[in-house]
């Protein structure tokens, strides 16, 4: 197996990781209270995870005000990360967090808040 390919593997064999990259591959631009919102985490749980993702390669982040907006960068090698995040779209938790996703894009971030997450 490439080295790579094992790294990769490794980094997204963690459920909190795998939420979160499904997450933004599906809405990309996301940012952290968004996740917080539908994860129900912690920042820190959160900000430590996209970190991990940041240093892999596999995020983006871009300043757009007081907000941090992520996006999923897919690897340049034939890592086949968008067939692995389709079909993690099957899993009952991550096909919940998607279905949340749908909740929350839909509220302005103005709304949402990292210190007081937005509830309906």
């Amino acid at each position: 197996m490439n080295k790579n390919a094992y790294i990769y593997l490794k980094l997204i064999s963690d459920p909190t990781r795998l939420r979160i990259l499904s997450l933004v591959y599906a809405l990309p631009q996301i940012c952290v209270c968004q996740l917080m919102e539908i994860l129900q985490l912690p920042q820190t749980t959160i900000s430590k995870a996209l970190g991990v993702l940041k240093k892999a390669g596999f995020v983006q982040d871009k300043k757009d005000g007081r907000w941090v907006r992520y996006k999923v960068v897919v690897p340049s090698n034939k890592f086949p990360l968008k067939s692995i995040l389709t079909y993690a779209a099957s899993d009952p938790i991550i096909y919940k967090d998607l279905k949340r996703l749908e909740k929350i894009k839909k509220v302005p971030l103005d709304k949402i808040s990292c210190d007081k997450p937005w509830r309906k």
